[in-house]
């Protein structure tokens, strides 16, 4: 993960903006701020967005598993189930529980000497 933050800043001109979400289980999305802001990037905007992700899930749901039953060979179907997020899997009840966690952060790209380790001492995370 930090080669790619790496390379998404060094892509960036100075205040580009980076709009980064992603799955992960909890403790290892509670990591991932401080990575970004010690690569050079200033956090804006930040928000856990796993009831939105949930009611979408939920609103395609049959149809996710009537499609997976036509066109999925049955030796990989429970595999593509959990990647889909389908009720019942590791991921969806990952969700429902905490043990997985779904944010979304808007970055933008500072000043910072990437080797030192230490992001902007003015960004702030704020979680909706």
């Amino acid at each position: 993960m930090g080669a790619f933050i790496e390379q998404v800043h060094r892509v960036l001109r100075k205040g580009g903006t980076f709009c980064w979400t992603d799955l992960r289980d909890a403790e290892t999305m509670s990591l991932l701020p401080e990575m970004f802001e010690s690569r050079g990037f200033e956090i804006v905007e930040s928000a856990i967005v796993v009831d939105e992700v949930l009611r979408a899930l939920d609103e395609v749901n049959e149809a996710k598993i009537e499609q997976i039953a036509k066109q999925v060979p049955k030796s990989i179907r429970k595999s593509i189930e959990t990647f889909a997020g389908v009720k019942g899997t590791p991921v969806y009840e990952g969700f429902v529980n905490g043990s997985m966690t779904y944010h979304r952060h808007m970055m933008k790209k500072i000043d910072v000497n990437i080797g030192s380790g230490r992001g902007s001492e003015s960004a702030r995370m704020k979680i909706r």
